[in-house]
């Protein structure tokens, strides 16, 4: 029995190695969530990251979806994630998400959305630190208008699946990191937060 079995933890992990694992069917378009918080669908790329925590809401359910832009040109998404599949505490930055869009659509995940990745270092929701209640979503890109339709449309397929799933309210659909820490973020900005919500609003309820 491995470590991971032994405390229960197993689920949460995908295998890691140093290659991107496809796990979409050409013809789908609607994103579902396995049973460990990971998204199945078209575009859907995993590059396991160890840099994650135990969510400490009830049930280990994510209440929100914090925005983020990495600030990088575009190209850059899949090198981010291959980045952070390992942590060097004397050498990285401690920092993650759970899912980064790439401007071309393909969508990144690292971390289960039932793990707390270390995308927002102030802030709490509900009694919790933000990093364990929240999924944490980087945009490829300065979030400048317009966002390429490809990046929109994938966004629209993770809301769609993700809101639902978790019973996420449609005003926790939207954190903004720059309301955490406004003295040094100004992430995902005003376009990025417009466009959400927008997407957010034409989900059925």
């Amino acid at each position: 029995m491995s470590w991971l079995s032994l405390f229960g933890l197993g689920r949460y992990f995908a295998p890691v190695t140093g290659h991107a694992k496809d796990v979409g069917e050409p013809d789908v378009w609607d994103l579902t969530i396995d049973g460990a918080g990971w998204l199945v669908g078209q575009d859907v790329k995993r590059y396991p990251s160890v840099r994650h925590q135990p969510l400490t809401t009830l049930g280990e359910v994510p209440l929100g979806i914090v925005l983020h832009y990495t600030a990088t040109d575009h190209g850059t998404a899949e090198n981010l994630a291959k980045r952070i599949q390992k942590f060097n505490r004397l050498k990285d930055r401690s920092a993650s998400w759970n899912v980064l869009i790439a401007a071309t659509g393909v969508i990144y995940q690292s971390v289960s959305l039932e793990r707390g990745s270390w995308h927002c270092a102030k802030g709490r929701l509900d009694g919790h630190t933000i990093n364990r209640s929240t999924i944490g979503v980087e945009l490829e890109g300065y979030g400048k208008a317009p966002l390429p339709s490809p990046q929109v449309d994938a966004l629209r397929r993770f809301y769609e699946a993700v809101i639902p799933h978790y019973r996420i309210t449609k005003e926790r659909a939207v954190l903004e990191h720059r309301t955490f820490d406004p003295t040094r973020r100004a992430d995902p900005g005003d376009h990025v937060a417009e466009v959400a919500r927008r997407l957010v609003s034409e989900i059925e309820p």
